[in-house]
């Protein structure tokens, strides 16, 4: 899985023979697993809705029921009595959020999204935000499926999962009944459609786009200031923004920045010489990690190389701006490419800064006899 090193514990699951299909709805076995929920970019309308079983290996099983969507993108499909692992994908038309004209999600790229355990009645939503949790995901197994999931809905502060996105309406958004969430996942997914139109991408390519931004640590600063420019485009400034919301603030869109990912990349012919990097990198106004009382970082570091990381956070103190002091000592043999992944807080009413207001300093890379290696050296993005 991308990046993704960290174990989270998760429920040792049956897969049963696969067994029946079709649409749900009347005369449902009490036994049947059900998939239900909300296929959107925006709101898909009788569209198309497959569900295939993942197989152990995370490979791509069995068409286990088909359905379609009605005018609210609402879908209901009963599995039979299989459990476990599923993929879902769905296709159709829509209303394009940003431009107000139809389009339509082709069968040939549909939206995906990936539940790891399947049993009784679920709920599973089918978005630009669900499809891009099973590419983080990449080999869909029970635990990246699990990982992946968590990781997108920490990054947009909503449960990608099971949360129905509103209609991006403004009779949607005043109902009594439409939680504040819903609003915030219609805005989500009307951003991309902003990011779609300002980019001149269609919605695969967007998608691969912000996907190339995610990793175990959330989104890279550049692509949340690319996705929080596109939300406040079509919030601020779209005369086809019909949801009556004026302003990003108060949404979860607000609070994407507050966590950003930076990363210290190794790059140069000598990378593969490299066994031990040290280094400083300053840290901007507004930014800090989080450290213990004696300034050992605590929370939000890892290395996708084998090897021992140390980090100290350094405070803001008279005048001298917080910075980030690391050491690296691997124990197999380093390639280019990121070496070093760092978690940083972006304080309340701080805009998220440029990786150029970062600086790294005072570096320097070494082979296993402690030669200084300069054809290598490092950045950060």
């Amino acid at each position: 899985m991308k990046n993704m090193k960290h174990v989270l514990s998760i429920l040792s699951l049956v897969v049963l023979t696969a067994c029946g299909g079709g649409s749900g709805g009347d005369n449902i076995p009490p036994t049947a697993t059900v998939i239900k929920g909300v296929a959107s970019k925006g709101l898909i309308n009788k569209g198309t809705v497959n569900v295939f079983a993942l197989n152990e290996n995370g490979s791509k099983g069995a068409l286990l029921g088909s359905g379609s969507t009605d005018d609210s993108g609402a879908y209901n499909i009963s599995i039979g009595s299989y459990t476990g692992s599923v993929l879902v994908e769905a296709y159709g038309g829509y209303t394009d959020e940003a431009t107000g004209m139809p389009a339509f999600v082709p069968a040939s790229a549909p939206l995906r999204a990936a539940l790891a355990n399947a049993v009784g009645t679920v709920s599973l939503s089918v978005t630009p935000l669900t499809d891009l949790a099973v590419r983080e995901a990449g080999t869909l197994t029970k635990e990246n499926i699990t990982i992946a999931n968590t990781v997108v809905s920490n990054i947009f502060k909503i449960d990608v999962t099971t949360t129905a996105p509103a209609a991006p309406t403004a009779a949607a958004f005043n109902a009594d009944t439409t939680t504040q969430a819903q609003k915030d996942y219609a805005l989500a997914l009307a951003a991309v459609s902003q990011l779609m139109q300002t980019g001149d991408n269609d919605l695969a390519t967007t998608l691969t786009n912000l996907s190339s931004g995610i990793g175990q640590a959330g989104m890279t600063m550049q692509t949340i200031a690319t996705f929080t420019a596109a939300a406040k485009g079509f919030i601020q400034d779209n005369p086809n923004n019909l949801t009556g919301v004026a302003s990003i603030a108060g949404t979860s869109l607000q609070t994407i920045g507050s966590t950003a990912m930076l990363s210290v990349v190794l790059q140069g012919s000598g990378a593969v010489s490299v066994k031990g990097v040290q280094g400083i990198i300053t840290l901007p106004s507004g930014v800090t990690m989080q450290a213990d009382t004696t300034g050992k970082v605590t929370n939000g570091i890892s290395t996708p190389a084998s090897g021992t990381l140390d980090c100290k956070y350094s405070a803001v103190s008279n005048g001298t701006p917080a910075s980030v002091t690391f050491g690296y000592i691997s124990s197999g043999n380093l390639t280019a490419g990121d070496l070093i992944i760092l978690t940083v807080n972006i304080s309340p009413g701080t805009s998220v800064p440029a990786v150029n207001a970062f600086a790294i300093s005072s570096s320097k890379l070494v082979d296993a006899d402690g030669v200084v290696v300069s054809s290598a050296s490092l950045a950060l993005r």
